[in-house]
Order: structure tokens, then C-alpha cells, then sequence
């Protein structure tokens, strides 16, 4: 079920941390982009969704697929997201993901 205070709460994480570092802009931009990706490949929010897939595996695929796209704190976000395996919290909008700006 998904949780909409945790992603909230994320998603302010983000925001505040991209406004101290100037980079709100840039991470606004990565996460159109990474909609965008969602919205063009149900692999990717399957992969984002799936229990059965080990952390380590969905953060690999993840790195492959948007190596050189995004911000290096988009990256960094996206690692933690894994990492605590709270990649499905992100991936319950209208295209399967990120709906965090």
C-alpha cells in the first residue's frame, strides 16, 4: 500500500537538500526526465516495483539506465531510495514513478 506522508517526506529531503546545495533546478529536470523514463518503459517501473529483486541488481540496472542523465545528487537519492528498498513508494503515480517535484 503505498505510503503518501513517507514519500512526502522523501520527496522534502530532496527538495531541501537540492535548495542548500543550488541545485533545485537541475533536480527538477532529472526527475522529468526519470517520468519520462518510467512512462516509456514498464521494464524499469516493474523492476522499481518488484519485490523479488535484490537490491544490488535493481541498483545496477538502475546506474546502466541513467548513467550520465542525472545529477550526481539525483544519483545519490536514487541509491538511498534502493538501498532502504523504498523504490515502490516512488512508483505509484500515473507513469509508474517519481512523482516527487
Amino acid at each position: 500500500m503505498p505510503n503518501p506522508r513517507l514519500a512526502g517526506r522523501y520527496a522534502k529531503s530532496l527538495i531541501d537538500l537540492a535548495i542548500e546545495k543550488g541545485q533545485l533546478e537541475q533536480v527538477y529536470q532529472d526527475m522529468l526526465w526519470l517520468q519520462a523514463a518510467c512512462k516509456g518503459s514498464r521494464d524499469l517501473v516493474n523492476l522499481l516495483r518488484s519485490p523479488i529483486i535484490k537490491a544490488d541488481t535493481k541498483l545496477k540496472i538502475l546506474q546502466a539506465v541513467t548513467a550520465g542523465k542525472l545529477s550526481e545528487l539525483t544519483n545519490a537519492f536514487n541509491r538511498l531510495l534502493v538501498t532502504k528498498r523504498k523504490g515502490k513508494q516512488f512508483a505509484r503515480n500515473r507513469y509508474g514513478c517519481y512523482q516527487l517535484i
